[in-house]
C-alpha cells in the first residue's frame, strides 16, 4: 500500500474493499475474497439471528460506494484486489440459507462457478459504471448461485 492509501481514513476503506487483504492475494484475489465473505456471513449468521439481515443490507448498500471509490483511488474499472464486491454477495447468499457445512461449501462453488462464467445478464452488469459495476456481476452471481441451491438441495439436501 503506497501513502495515498493510508491517508485521511483511507486505510479503513481499503481494509474493507480489499476483504482484510485478501485482496492482495497473490493469485485468485476473487477466491479468497469469497472465501473471507463465506466465513465472515456464516460467523455472523450463526451470532446475530436475525439481526444478520440488517448486517446483510448494510454490507450490500456500503459495497457500491466503497469500491467505486477503490476503483477510483486505484484507476481501474474493476481492480482485482477489491474483493468487497464478492463478500457482498456472499452475505445475500448467506441471507436465504441456514448455516449448515454442507450448505457453505455449496454456496462458495456455485457462487464461484457463476463468477467466474458470468452468465447473462452477469457480463452486463460489470459494464454499468463506478461501485455498480463493479458489484452488480456479483450480486446477480449470486441470485444465480441461490437459484443453483434450492436446486441442489431438491436433490442432495445440505441443511
Amino acid at each position: 500500500m503506497d501513502k495515498t492509501n493510508r491517508t485521511n481514513g483511507q486505510w479503513v476503506l481499503v481494509l474493507l474493499g480489499t476483504g482484510f487483504g485478501a485482496g492482495f492475494a497473490p493469485f485468485a484475489p476473487g477466491t479468497w475474497g469469497s472465501l473471507v465473505g463465506l466465513l465472515l456471513a456464516a460467523a455472523a449468521k450463526s451470532t446475530l439471528g436475525t439481526h444478520f439481515y440488517w448486517l446483510a443490507l448494510i454490507v450490500i448498500l456500503l459495497s457500491f460506494p466503497i469500491c467505486g471509490f477503490l476503483g477510483r483511488l486505484w484507476n481501474s474499472k474493476d481492480p482485482q484486489r477489491v474483493v468487497l464486491d464478492e463478500i457482498a454477495a456472499l452475505f445475500l447468499i448467506q441471507s436465504f440459507f441456514p448455516v449448515s457445512l454442507a450448505g457453505l461449501v455449496a454456496q462458495f462453488l456455485w457462487f464461484r462457478l457463476f463468477d467466474i462464467l458470468k452468465p447473462p445478464p452477469c457480463r452486463q452488469g460489470e459494464q454499468l459504471p463506478g461501485g455498480i459495476g463493479i458489484v452488480a456481476d456479483d450480486l446477480i452471481a449470486g441470485l444465480y448461485a441461490i437459484l443453483a441451491l434450492w436446486l441442489t438441495n431438491g436433490i442432495y439436501p445440505l441443511w
